[in-house]
């Protein structure tokens, strides 16, 4: 199978996604790097395409610069899966990709369209694409439990409260703001605050807290997460089209590394969260937040047992190991598969998509 991937190898898209899952298939399924970048510039070996019985699209591939090359894909019959763990046709400004998404709209279209498969993590993500393709898959976020599980610790009576993003999610951490501040004036030194990568004037400010650079790479983000020594895990999301199709990535990040985690109450972490037994869901009203964050702050065991019910839930059923046969599953009955594609894309990609 040839891989078309413009993302970064140090990213959580190409580590969770493409390279973790296909190793553990490489006995089943032979990858094939048909593409690579190199600073700007995007070098394609189309004599490995051309080997190839199956051509895998990753997110952001489909471009203007690219399209000659997806179309003569398309021409020469072979099978063609896009695989995209974000709904890139209605990208969130604050993401680092806006930009470059938006360029790519027309052209994710159309290949939504030609693709005899589409890859998503979510339920959500798939009723989000369902407009442009019939044959769309739902394969939930793996993990890989060497680099992230990490023994649950004993109850603290001073619970340390973290955060893991990147500098783009500012505006999600900004939405529990208020709460944070709220609960840190309330149980003062009774609990401690960590955040990595991202943080806002206001709870840098806040007392004992630490603030830790943005991990360089996906390994070095399970690691950072080991040495913060999360109680409780932050994932605030915002309420837009983008982060309603969101997966589960963070919820299993969390889980493995024996955090308590709460979430944004939104589609897509709904369908992997039971509310109070593996994490808790809230709404986006700032006393929500806090409310959930003082009960878990105050109850060492109820807090202890979420962690630990979420992280066995994850090493059991949620990992590469466990989970990567539903992928060489879908590869392999597209790859034998003799209908032709789901649709024919035209010369003039995304006409049927409004700019």
């Amino acid at each position: 199978m040839a891989v078309l991937s413009l993302e970064p190898e140090t990213s959580a898209s190409w580590y969770v996604r493409i390279l973790t899952p296909l190793a553990a298939l490489r006995q089943r399924i032979e990858l094939l790097l048909g593409a690579c970048r190199n600073g700007a510039r995007t070098s394609i070996d189309l004599d490995i395409i051309d080997k190839a019985d199956l051509v895998l699209i990753q997110r952001l591939f489909p471009a203007r610069a690219t399209w000659p090359v997806i179309q003569s894909i398309i021409d020469s019959g072979k099978r063609i899966v896009y695989e995209a763990e974000d709904f890139l046709l209605e990208p969130d400004r604050t993401d680092p990709d806006y930009l470059r998404a938006r360029l790519c709209r027309p052209y994710i279209a159309d290949l939504l369209r030609a693709a005899h498969a589409v890859i998503v993590p979510s339920a959500a993500l798939r009723q989000a694409y369902s407009a442009y393709s019939s044959s769309i898959q739902v394969l939930p976020e793996l993990l890989h439990a060497s680099l992230w599980a990490q023994p649950i610790r004993e109850p603290s009576t001073t619970p340390t409260i973290g955060f893991l993003g990147q500098a783009s999610d500012v505006a999600n951490l900004a939405l529990i703001e208020d709460a944070l501040v709220d609960v840190s004036t309330r149980l003062g030194s009774r609990v401690r605050f960590v955040f990595i990568g991202c943080v806002t004037p206001t709870l840098a400010a806040l007392p004992g807290v630490r603030v830790l650079p943005e991990p360089l790479d996906y390994p070095a983000r399970a690691r950072v997460m080991h040495e913060a020594g999360l109680d409780i895990a932050l994932a605030p999301l915002r309420d837009t089209a983008f982060n309603r199709c969101k997966g589960r990535l963070r919820w299993l990040e969390y889980s493995a590394a024996g955090a308590a985690g709460i979430y944004s109450d939104l589609p897509g972490i709904r369908e992997s969260v039971s509310p109070g037994r593996t994490g808790l869901l809230v709404g986006s009203a700032p006393e929500a937040w806090a409310s959930a964050l003082e009960q878990l702050a105050l109850d060492p065991e109820r807090r202890a047992t979420i962690a630990r019910t979420a992280q066995n839930e994850v090493l059991s059923r949620h990992t590469v190991e466990a989970g990567a046969l539903g992928l060489a599953e879908t590869l392999e009955a597209v790859a034998k598969n003799p209908y032709p594609s789901a649709a024919s894309a035209g010369s003039i990609p995304g006409s049927a998509l409004e700019s």
